[in-house]
């Protein structure tokens, strides 16, 4: 693989090499399944154990290293976040938003566009948060 990575390959984003891939200049790209949704991209579902998706397997995730310029990095859960800010004005609309997006409409919007299956949805500092969504979420793994 690393052969057939010359430095006229390299960008800072791996969605900026979407453009080469339908040009034909390089025959695949590691991106998330969402951009290859978005793009019209033909794309390999991974299993759990290799897509890095779920927390529960973080120690098995580690056991990867990819030796990188910049220092090693181990493999861990790669997640999507949302959160709210303590204090701020709008926080009613914030915990709105967050019942919508954990909520089945939500979930399915999130899973029709590439995002995944967010069941159950795992959260840090559960007891901060308001006792609406504290149904909604699990305590994220080894916490």
């Amino acid at each position: 693989m690393l052969a057939n990575a010359p430095p006229a390959n390299m960008r800072d984003t791996e969605t900026a090499l979407i453009p080469t891939l339908q040009l034909g200049q390089v025959d695949y790209l590691a991106i998330y399944r969402s951009e290859a949704l978005q793009h019209h991209l033909k794309f390999v579902d991974l299993p759990g154990k290799i897509n890095l998706s779920d927390p529960t397997d973080a120690a098995y995730y580690q056991q990867g290293v990819a030796h990188t310029e910049n220092g090693d990095l181990t493999g861990r859960p790669i997640v999507y976040a949302v959160t709210m800010v303590n204090g701020s004005r709008n926080a009613g609309v914030a915990e709105k938003y967050i019942t919508l997006l954990l909520g089945s409409e939500g979930q399915a919007v999130m899973k029709k566009n590439g995002f995944g299956d967010f069941s159950p949805s795992y959260a840090v500092h559960v007891d901060a948060m308001p006792p609406e969504l504290k149904n909604m979420v699990k305590p994220w793994p080894d916490q």
